[in-house]
């Protein structure tokens, strides 16, 4: 089955460049989306992941759209497209990261998205540390629903498991995610045009969409920006928005891997915008 998720990156507003940890440009060929955007790593994991089953490559062919931020221009790019190619907890990332070279310098930026560790006794997960400074105030909510859950407590960069839960039990938001890099941002964004917006519009017919407003105005005259949620497609519109996607001419340097046809094998992770940021924005 095909699913298409679209949404705001909202912490990144410049229409030509991901200026934000989240979503994470490993390379060419591969994007890692961390702890923001909380409703959609719960559908994730809810759909693919499970007590025994802790990183998985599904069968669904998923994609991510992610749209820049609102801004004082008015002007809505889209900042990267991703098909999903893994699932898995933040444990099983931190594992399948720590011995590869093409995860170095995400691993070691200050900011890095892969932004807590596994805390392991006796070949168990009891435990995550906050090891970066992305949410360095809030990064016990990308783990759990509530500050209060019965199943863990909280000391200092520590969030540990309590006897008698499990790690799912605990850590109902414990997911990420790996992507084919199929579009990155990084100087130039992708233009919407009015074939992508006539695929928005027959999804959502009740709204007054167009190419800034993506999902319609609110009452108010702004902007919808779905905050905190997405536009999901399946069926017939999301097999356009695909093809949409597989129709761009080649003519912009960022996209990569099987949409441009060759890599740049001198590219290194994230992105200027990305590394340049003194603080990491929050998502």
């Amino acid at each position: 089955m095909t699913h298409v998720f679209c949404y705001i990156v909202a912490a990144s507003k410049n229409p030509d460049a991901v200026e934000c940890p989240v979503p994470y440009r490993i390379d060419d060929t591969e994007v890692f989306f961390g702890p923001c955007k909380k409703s959609l790593r719960e559908w994730m994991r809810h759909h693919y992941l499970s007590e025994s089953t802790e990183s998985t490559e599904p069968a669904d062919d998923v994609y991510v759209v992610g749209f820049n931020g609102s801004n004082s221009s008015r002007i809505r790019k889209i900042l990267w497209i991703g098909k999903l190619k893994r699932v898995l907890t933040f444990s099983a990332a931190w594992h399948l990261t720590e011995h590869d070279r093409r995860y170095e310098q995400m691993r070691a930026w200050t900011s890095s998205p892969l932004h807590v560790g596994p805390v392991i006794e006796r070949g168990r997960l009891v435990g995550y540390e906050h090891r970066s400074e992305m949410h360095a105030d809030s990064w016990v909510m990308d783990l759990v629903k509530s500050g209060r859950s019965p199943n863990v407590t909280a000391s200092g960069n520590r969030l540990m498991l309590r006897k008698h839960a499990s790690a799912w039990q605990g850590f109902p938001r414990d997911v990420c995610m790996f992507f084919q890099n199929m579009f990155f941002a990084d100087g130039r964004g992708l233009a919407i045009d009015d074939d992508f917006v006539s695929i928005l519009q027959a999804e959502q017919p009740w709204h007054n969409v167009d190419d800034y407003a993506v999902f319609g105005y609110r009452a108010d005259g702004t902007a919808d920006g779905k905050t905190g949620s997405y536009l999901h497609l399946t069926g017939e519109r999301a097999g356009e928005l695909v093809d949409w996607v597989r129709r761009r001419p080649v003519s912009s340097s960022s996209f990569t891997g099987t949409l441009k046809g060759r890599k740049d094998s001198s590219a290194r992770p994230g992105t200027s915008a990305q590394h340049s940021m003194a603080v990491p924005r929050r998502c």
